[in-house]
C-alpha cells in the first residue's frame, strides 16, 4: 500500500515535471496533489461512517471552516515529511525512472483509476444521501 501511494506521487510528479517542466515546483504541486486526493478519500470515509453509525457526517463537516482546513493542513505536513523532506521525491524519481513499458502501463491505469475514484465516490455518497 505504501508503494502504491508513493508511486501515485510519483507519477503526478513526472506528469507535472513533463508538461511545465522544474520551473513550476512540480514536487510541490504534486504534494497538492496527493493531498487533496488523500483528503478526499478521508472525507468519504467520514461520510460513509456517518452513514454507517447514524449521525449527520455532511453537516459536522461543513459546519465549520475549520475542520476541513486543519484536516488538509495536517495531511500536508505528513505528506511533506513523507514525500518530500530530504529530497525523498529525488529518489522516488530515481526507482521509477526506467519502468518497462508494461509496468508502466499496468501502473498507469491504477492511478487513473484511483483519480478518478477519489472525485467520484464523495460526489457520488453526497448525491445519494440528499
Amino acid at each position: 500500500m505504501l508503494n502504491a501511494y508513493k508511486y501515485l506521487y510519483t507519477r503526478i510528479y513526472l506528469w507535472n515535471l513533463r508538461v511545465w517542466g522544474e520551473n513550476d515546483i512540480p514536487h510541490l504541486n504534486s504534494l497538492l496533489g496527493v493531498t487533496f486526493l488523500v483528503f478526499l478519500n478521508l472525507y468519504f470515509i467520514f461520510i460513509l461512517c456517518g452513514l454507517i453509525f447514524s449521525f449527520n457526517a455532511i453537516s459536522l463537516f461543513t459546519s465549520t471552516n475549520i475542520f476541513p482546513i486543519v484536516s488538509y493542513l495536517v495531511i500536508l505536513a505528513i505528506n511533506y515529511f513523507f514525500l518530500i523532506w530530504k529530497d525523498e521525491y529525488k529518489k522516488l524519481r530515481k526507482k521509477y525512472e526506467n519502468e518497462t513499458k508494461t509496468e508502466l502501463n499496468r501502473k498507469y491505469w491504477f492511478c487513473i483509476y484511483y483519480v478518478i475514484a477519489s472525485f467520484i465516490l464523495p460526489i457520488g455518497i453526497i448525491l445519494i444521501t440528499s
